[in-house]
């Protein structure tokens, strides 16, 4: 039988941090348990096919951040720079990527989340305490 968790955050707590142990910050944690839950109508647990050690760990290496740059936003949140790049607004990461380089890929960050809110409105997705990928 398979552990089953109300949220996504209990999974990761049970299922994702304990196997990576004393290593957890070298990995984007809640990617993991984004992609290897699932709902079963009851509550989140581990997919079958990462049940294997070998695919479990398949998939953590594919969210290793050591070797990866990772920026925080203003909650506090580390997330992989490359992967936030994708959810930018193309037009205006380039102006600010004109306007900015060279710069460290936090900088951008940050000037890219208040130009972001300053041009529409309201915060950026990854911006916020609780970012839905």
């Amino acid at each position: 039988m398979r552990n089953s968790y109300t949220t996504i955050d209990d999974f990761k707590y049970g299922e994702i941090l304990p196997y990576l142990g004393d290593f957890a910050n070298d990995f984007d944690a809640d990617a993991i348990a984004r992609e290897a839950s699932e709902y079963d109508g009851c509550g989140f647990v581990m997919r079958d096919e990462y049940a294997d050690d070998d695919a479990f760990w398949e998939l953590c290496a594919r969210h290793d951040t050591s070797a990866r740059s990772t920026v925080t936003n203003k909650h506090g949140r580390k997330l992989d720079f490359e992967s936030t790049v994708h959810y930018m607004d193309k037009e205006l990461a380039e102006k600010l990527h004109m306007e900015l380089a060279p710069c460290s890929d936090q900088e951008f960050f940050d000037a890219y989340c208040t130009a972001h809110e300053r041009k529409f409105g309201e915060p950026w997705e990854l911006a916020k305490q609780s970012p839905v990928w």
